[in-house]
């Protein structure tokens, strides 16, 4: 969430649409690089990674539609607290 957060920050600073292709997001590649060093094969890790953003997103903080990630309105209360709910 602080990776999209910050994503979104720059682009609306930038005049740019604040959605994101998942791909974009470094720190999926480093969760997906972890998971086998700590015991989850490879052919797993696409769906353990899913379920967290699916978990995440039943919060109802993105949308994820097509490989394309934005945050919802209540995504952005969250973003701009000074403590968050995943945290």
């Amino acid at each position: 969430m602080e990776e999209l957060w910050r994503k979104y920050q720059e682009a609306t600073n930038d005049g740019r649409q604040p959605i994101f292709h998942l791909n974009e997001f470094k720190d999926f590649d480093t969760f997906e690089k972890y998971l086998p060093i700590i015991g989850i094969k490879e052919s797993k890790a696409d769906s353990v990674i899913l379920d967290t953003l699916l978990k995440y997103e039943q919060r109802g903080y993105h949308r994820i539609e097509n490989n394309i990630v934005s945050l919802t309105e209540r995504g952005l209360a969250e973003c701009r607290k000074s403590v968050h709910d995943w945290d």
